[in-house]
């Protein structure tokens, strides 16, 4: 594989981390539930996404289209949730600390950098 393919293919895999953490926080400290569809999480994971919508579309495919054994399980009923409530919890702080940085109180009220 050339080096701009693998780059490509990084860059794929970085962002589909990012959509990840979106979700997880929208899971974990908006929603506060387990089980999601995508549906109902798209404007708030949208609302955390730093990227274009094409970026995002490709994200979401990768993760839901071809889905990475592990980390998604399918609950039925285009139910989702993560394999893992601790990997749920760890990537809703990655968000967390990467939209709000430093600012306690701007994470507390729910607002986030872009608002």
């Amino acid at each position: 594989m050339d080096d701009e393919k693998l780059e490509e293919k990084e860059a794929a895999y970085m962002l589909a981390v990012e959509y990840l953490e979106a979700l997880a926080f929208v899971c974990q400290l908006r929603l506060q539930k387990r089980d999601f569809t995508l549906d109902e999480c798209e404007q708030d994971v949208l609302a955390l996404w730093k990227h274009d919508k094409a970026a995002f579309e490709s994200a979401r495919e990768l993760l839901f289209g071809k889905p990475i054994v592990g980390l998604l399980s399918s609950t039925g009923d285009n139910s989702f949730r993560f394999s893992h409530l601790t990997l749920q919890e760890y990537l809703a702080a990655k968000c967390a600390v990467r939209v709000y940085s430093c600012d306690f109180q701007q994470f507390l009220s729910g607002k986030n950098s872009t608002n």
